[in-house]
């Protein structure tokens, strides 16, 4: 059955709320949770409290290729974090950036547990992996590990499922935007709502949110710099490539999608799942944020992934830098 892109995001917020509203019936998610007095848990879920802590405590042990710096604050006054990993580490990237982000949407908490699981092999290499020795000595990776914390904590205390984020919208008794709908390029287009009280409401203007313009605010000071970018999503399995705002395809569309080839398959040998891969706009829904870091950032390879359909924690990731193939072994805690 063909979904055309009209009707194709309704079904998915219907299939996907659903699943996951079931699913939380089904298992005691609060035994995926931790307490801030357990420090964190690279098996489980984490709170904002303990996500901050553990990024603080790289940054402590890992002085020499880790820096830690708050691109800006919240609605409710949180930090907005960017962490920097790289060989002999200055004040500023000098090098190739390599950003990742996460979090956007407060509901994806597997999108947040997936990229500080990047972080700990990154940073700790368990395994002493000799290409990410050599990734850390070629590149300066940046990752954003709570683009929206003030919704992410709101999850925690007071609705699973809430994905915007915490600000309040004037002549509305709803709150929050769609932090994904908020950017500049071809915003108020196909996949958003004008109306506050949609999960997918963009904003009265483009850039109106706090974590938007941390976010833009820092790219464009790095963005001659930035040569890869991804973000994680959650969930449906998919990995994805621009345009998300028409059928329209970039000009080096097949380079994208060949990465893409190379990242599935990554995924699917070491753990037999399968994603699909394909444009934004055709494989998934209508959105356009990655498209905003194409034309700004001149950025050429850009991908988005959705996790895993299962309620729980991705522990792979793979991409090609250059040749190189990365893929992640099995979950692990923190060897602290």
């Amino acid at each position: 059955t063909t979904i055309y892109p009209a009707s194709r995001k309704q079904w998915y917020q219907r299939r996907v709320r659903g699943d996951v509203e079931e699913i939380i019936k089904r298992h005691d998610v609060s035994r995926l949770k931790r307490n801030s007095e357990d420090g964190y848990d690279y098996t489980k879920f984490n709170t904002f409290e303990n996500i901050e802590k553990e990024l603080h405590i790289i940054v402590e042990e890992y002085s020499d290729i880790a820096r830690l710096d708050v691109m800006g604050t919240t609605h409710e006054g949180r930090n907005m974090y960017a962490l920097r990993v790289t060989r002999d580490i200055g004040p500023e990237p000098t090098k190739p950036i390599v950003l990742i982000d996460a979090g956007i949407h407060a509901r994806e908490w597997v999108s947040i547990s997936t990229i500080m699981y990047i972080i700990n092999q990154v940073v700790r290499n368990p395994d002493d992996d000799s290409l990410i020795k050599a990734f850390v000595d070629s590149y300066d990776f940046v990752f954003m590990p709570v683009l929206n914390p003030d919704g992410y904590v709101y999850t925690w205390t007071t609705d699973r499922l809430w994905r915007k984020n915490r600000a309040p919208n004037n002549n509305s008794r709803c709150i929050g935007v769609d932090l994904n709908r908020n950017w500049d390029y071809k915003w108020g287009g196909k996949g958003t709502s004008g109306n506050p009280c949609d999960i997918d409401f963009r904003g009265y203007s483009a850039f109106s949110e706090k974590e938007t313009i941390a976010v833009r605010n820092w790219v464009d000071k790095q963005k001659s710099k930035v040569v890869l970018y991804i973000n994680f999503h959650a969930y449906g399995q998919l990995w994805m490539t621009p345009y998300g705002y028409s059928t329209d395809t970039p000009s080096n569309e097949k380079e994208m999608l060949a990465y893409s080839r190379i990242a599935v398959n990554a995924i699917r040998k070491v753990r037999g799942t399968s994603y699909e891969y394909g444009p934004v706009y055709t494989t998934i829904y209508p959105a356009s944020r990655k498209q905003w870091y194409q034309r700004r950032v001149r950025v050429s390879v850009l991908t988005g992934c959705e996790g895993r359909r299962k309620f729980s924690l991705l522990t792979l990731w793979s991409y090609r830098i250059k040749g190189k193939t990365v893929s992640s072994p099995q979950k692990r805690r923190s060897p602290r």
